[in-house]
């Protein structure tokens, strides 16, 4: 099985976790022989008018060492802000069709897979139509959140799944949610994300603690996420204030947050003027290993988005033996099925955020290996298991 792989959400060394769930995807399917070969076009979007494609630019585009063997390409595409929902995938279609061509002359793929439905997933299978080759589209979550409520976009991303040989969703919610927006039923599949189970494993807490420069008492909490407004990290910190408010056992209770983004001055705001400056560690974008060892220093992993699809993040924790608190939003009840994996709580609801906190603290490390043992079912190896059937379907 020959891929050729498609979409903004793919990494260089300029954006090293630009769409990182895609690259290790990719990697996976080509180490465990699941693919055969795969090339991997990355689209860039530029302004337009004003900003002309510029090739001379995107030749300084350079992969990753741990991507390079997919010989990437970088397009760049055009596009309208705000007002050009019914432009943009007619624009992206137009300046992919060289590259998807010249592609295809050298490497005759048996497949073309896109992730991101709009605009991307809509102008890989028009392309994909003209050139005669079948596509796969991944449904990464807040692509269906976000985008089916605009019936232009909708319209666009509901022509693509029908123009496609199938569509992947990374939790059967939304696949529930493209379907009942009008996607064909018998072409939408859900197929969870793997994870690293050698990489994201349980392991001594204290030694973990140590190597972070962490304090070895008392209870740290962890963030995995981008710090925006649809991750809610607000909501966290004012649970976690309720928590120390009530905080009687050994210790200062510690939350570290492990990602980046606008809200970050919001964050630091927060933390000041509540006194828990000293006491929040936001450690910025961070690659996977050092998730990982921050996964076994901690003794609750917490998410209180708005919506998601499925973040890998929550099978990484249950990998790594952590349990989760988590808003119950988008798929995430489809995973965590038992009281002893964690909780679910309403979102946006503090009161309860704080005390499912609490509560989980109360049993943390009770069921570490009951819970790995649970992550290891969502290896990469059954991810991609279930990709190459959807292919070969």
């Amino acid at each position: 099985m020959k891929v050729l792989f498609v979409s903004n959400l793919f990494p260089d060394s300029q954006e090293a976790i630009r769409g990182l769930d895609n690259a290790v995807l990719l990697t996976k399917l080509l180490e465990g022989g699941y693919a055969s070969e795969i090339r991997a076009i990355g689209v860039r979007p530029v302004l337009w008018p004003g900003c002309v494609p510029d090739r001379r630019r995107n030749r300084h585009r350079q992969p990753r060492p741990e991507e390079a063997c997919f010989r990437p390409h970088y397009v760049e595409a055009p596009y309208l802000p705000k007002i050009g929902s019914r432009w943009n995938a007619r624009l992206m279609s137009k300046a992919l069709h060289e590259p998807i061509t010249k592609a295809l002359e050298e490497f005759d793929c048996d497949m073309i897979l896109a992730s991101w439905l709009f605009p991307d997933g809509w102008a890989v299978a028009d392309v994909a139509l003209k050139v005669g080759k079948p596509v796969t589209l991944i449904c990464q979550g807040s692509d269906a959140h976000r985008y089916l409520h605009s019936p232009v976009r909708k319209r666009f991303i509901i022509e693509a799944c029908s123009r496609s040989h199938t569509v992947i969703a990374r939790s059967r919610k939304l696949a529930e949610m493209l379907v009942a927006n009008g996607a064909p039923e018998e072409k939408v599949h859900a197929v969870y994300n793997g994870v690293d189970t050698d990489l994201f494993c349980p392991g001594p807490q204290t030694e973990a603690r140590e190597q972070l420069g962490v304090a070895t008492v008392g209870p740290l909490f962890l963030f995995v996420g981008n710090l925006l407004p649809v991750k809610n990290p607000m909501l966290l910190l004012r649970a976690w204030k309720l928590f120390c408010a009530e905080w009687a056992g050994a210790g200062t209770p510690l939350m570290a947050m492990a990602g980046d983004g606008p809200l970050r001055a919001q964050v630091e705001s927060f933390a000041r003027a509540n006194g828990l400056q000293d006491n929040l560690l936001l450690t910025g974008r961070i690659p996977p290993p050092l998730i990982a060892r921050w996964m076994r220093a901690s003794d609750v992993l917490c998410l209180s988005s708005h919506n998601e699809g499925l973040p890998n993040v929550i099978l990484e924790a249950f990998a790594s033996g952590l349990p989760v608190v988590s808003t119950d939003v988008g798929g995430i009840s489809e995973v965590l099925v038992h009281p002893w994996l964690g909780e679910l709580t309403p979102p946006g609801e503090v009161d309860d955020f704080a005390a499912a906190m609490a509560r989980q603290i109360a049993t943390a490390g009770l069921h570490k290996e009951r819970i790995a043992q649970w992550g290891r079912g969502y290896s990469w190896g059954r991810s991609c298991e279930a990709y190459l059937r959807i292919f070969l379907a």
